[in-house]
């Protein structure tokens, strides 16, 4: 400002001096005059923004190096809930702007629910100190959000190899390979809605010839406002902790509230799209899809409801409630199929606790109304989880199953496998260990062994394995996401 006035006094000065030297001399003195406002003028802006900087990096340099929130962030980076910046880097030798401080709260956020009670407590002490600039940044990721494609795509190619041993139809091995790819299109259609097309192709090898080809395909809209959703169409869904319904595919509406929340549930109503065990067994896909194949007549279109309730009782310990029920299944057409002995009513209870640090507790109970076998259950061990599928990421599973196939929905996958794969059939007790490995980003190689016993006391399948027959599955798996 100092050097603008000085220009303007010294432009006025030339000014006077050219009225009174005369008309010659004016246009050289207004000139000059002219020249050196414009330079001053120039000198001022540059002064301008120097200022500007200056004031800007002080604004994002204000967290002082005695500020208790270093040493807070120093704890949830040693128990492993902050990854630092995209270089991998802390940037410790320096101090940090608010944003910068505001950046890695955000990110110990999103490990809020692997703290402990203590850690719990920093990071809301964080989230209370830096609540304006976490709202801006928020505010800019959802700018940057409404700017993404409308339309993407996403899925998987998966292979995978089976080896099965002592299924209820056959006692020898059967030996499949299978190839399959599947691309989900989505189309955000507003900042609340997303409709899916889901497309599936999988082929099936048991020899050098190829089997069988097939094809499937879902369709569904999602609809989420402040923690309430709207989901309608063909989809798949899983239930509870999988025991009763794991990925299976249905055609209906689920409504669901408290997304998020300490308390969350969800009705669905719906018609269920089942592959039979005894279809499974000899041809099982690679999915359980919607297409013609694989569907038992008996059980297509059959309605069915169900009522979940899901409690958080503390940052550690979750519990969840199901309430199933379905028609009677007994066709005419299948005489030899016992479908009366089966339950149309279930109730599923289940809990799920952090032992320690990447170590879970699964416990998942389900009763029928069934003539003979009236209760299913497994334990589970979970260390470590596989996803999101990161580089060097990986998990194991041991779990038993007591699942008798009187006391689950026929066709349904009795959660014996826990992933996006279709069943090997219900009607088994016994033992199953799993291993999954990403050896590098958005992969994932899976191997399991399930090794037991059938559970068909009831005969629903009209045979007649007293104690049942061996059950052994070894699955080597090996999926691609993009």
């Amino acid at each position: 400002m100092k050097s603008m006035k000085k220009a303007a006094l010294f432009g006025i000065s030339l000014l006077m001096l050219s009225q009174l030297n005369g008309t010659a001399d004016a246009e050289i003195l207004n000139e000059k005059a002219l020249q050196l406002a414009a330079e001053n003028n120039a000198l001022a802006q540059a002064d301008i923004k120097d200022k500007k900087k200056e004031t800007s990096h002080k604004t994002f340099a204000d967290v002082k190096a005695s500020h208790w929130s270093y040493q807070a962030v120093k704890q949830l980076t040693e128990a492993g809930l902050v990854d630092g910046f995209d270089d991998g880097m802390f940037h410790g030798d320096r101090n940090l702007s608010r944003y910068e401080m505001a950046v890695i709260i955000s990110r110990a956020m999103d490990k809020a629910e692997q703290a402990d009670a203590q850690q719990k407590i920093i990071i809301q002490a964080l989230q209370d100190e830096y609540s304006k600039e976490l709202k801006n940044i928020g505010a800019q990721i959802e700018e940057l959000k409404q700017k993404v494609d409308r339309v993407q795509f996403h899925g998987y190619f998966g292979t995978r190899y089976d080896n099965v041993h002592g299924m209820a139809v056959a006692s020898d091995a059967v030996m499949k390979k299978t190839t399959q790819l599947s691309v989900d299109t989505q189309y955000r259609f507003d900042k609340h809605t997303m409709i899916t097309v889901s497309t599936t192709f999988n082929r099936s090898f048991k020899s050098e010839q190829a089997d069988y080809t097939n094809l499937g395909a879902l369709q569904w809209v999602d609809y989420n406002n402040r923690g309430y959703w709207l989901k309608f169409g063909r989809y798949a869904t899983t239930m509870g902790y999988g025991l009763m319904f794991n990925d299976e595919k249905i055609q209906g509406v689920e409504l669901g509230f408290g997304k998020g929340k300490k308390l969350s549930g969800r009705l669905t109503i719906a018609q269920y799209k089942p592959v039979t065990s005894i279809e499974a067994d000899t041809d099982n896909d690679f999915t359980n899809n919607l297409s013609s194949h694989n569907l038992h007549p008996a059980l297509v279109n059959k309605n069915f409801w169900s009522l979940e309730l899901d409690y958080k009782m503390t940052p550690k310990t979750n519990v969840k409630a199901v309430y199933q029920t379905k028609p009677n299944t007994r066709n005419a057409s299948f005489p030899f199929k016992n479908w009366e002995s089966t339950g149309t009513r279930f109730v599923e209870l289940g809990f799920d606790h952090q032992i320690w640090k990447d170590t879970t507790l699964i416990a998942d109970l389900v009763h029928a109304n069934s003539d003979v076998s009236k209760n299913a259950y497994k334990i589970q061990l979970q260390f470590g989880n596989p996803w999101p599928p990161v580089k060097g990421k990986h998990a194991h599973t041991l779990a038993w199953y007591n699942a008798p196939a009187d006391a689950m929905i026929i066709g349904g996958s009795g959660g014996l496998i826990g992933d996006y794969i279709s069943t090997l059939g219900e009607g088994f007790r016994g033992w199953v260990a799993g291993y999954q490995w990403s050896p590098i980003n958005n992969t994932i190689f899976d191997v399991f062994y399930m090794y037991g016993r059938t559970v068909d006391a009831s005969n629903p399948y009209g045979t007649t394995l007293a104690g049942g027959a061996r059950k052994k599955i070894f699955r080597l798996d090996f999926s691609l996401l993009f």
